[in-house]
């Protein structure tokens, strides 16, 4: 499901922060000029505690990649990465301390090595032979396609 949670516990003094495994639902970070951590689910509520300064290496993998990871486009707020839980002791300044507990597995690769038809006639022939074979995961025929609009 999706999900952005914290956990408070206020009798051991510790906070817990989790993100759903495929990061629908968002969650920053940031400390204010005292240390204080601040924690939403939008940028927007954490920009009045921090500088607004914009984070070229953010700025680059927005444009190269179409996402950032762990940053978000200014420089003091940060973003809990999806799939992992962060614990820190509530009055604490340090660190997170960092369990992942999902991560996607790699896929089965498309041997490609030498493709006998020009690029696009073989990428059509294996996908059709993947659909009218009903993707059998035995064949190693898989071949998952990202389209962007």
């Amino acid at each position: 499901g999706e999900f952005a949670i914290v956990l408070i516990d206020w009798k051991q003094n510790d906070a817990y922060f989790l993100r759903d495994p495929f990061g629908v639902k968002p969650l920053y970070y940031t400390r204010n000029h005292n240390g204080e951590l601040i924690v939403a689910s939008e940028i927007k509520a954490l920009l009045p505690h921090v500088e607004r300064k914009i984070s070229k290496k953010s700025t680059d993998s927005l444009i190269r990649d179409g996402y950032t990871s762990g940053e978000s486009i200014f420089e003091n707020i940060l973003e809990f990465v999806p799939g992992t839980i962060y614990h820190t002791k509530i009055d604490s300044s340090g660190p997170f301390d960092v369990e992942v507990y999902y991560q996607l597995s790699p896929v089965i690769h498309l041997d490609l090595d030498p493709p006998q038809e020009p690029g696009f006639e073989f990428l059509k022939k294996e996908l059709n032979h993947c659909i009218n074979g009903q993707c059998l995961v035995e064949e190693h025929n898989i071949i998952f396609l990202i389209l962007f609009s």
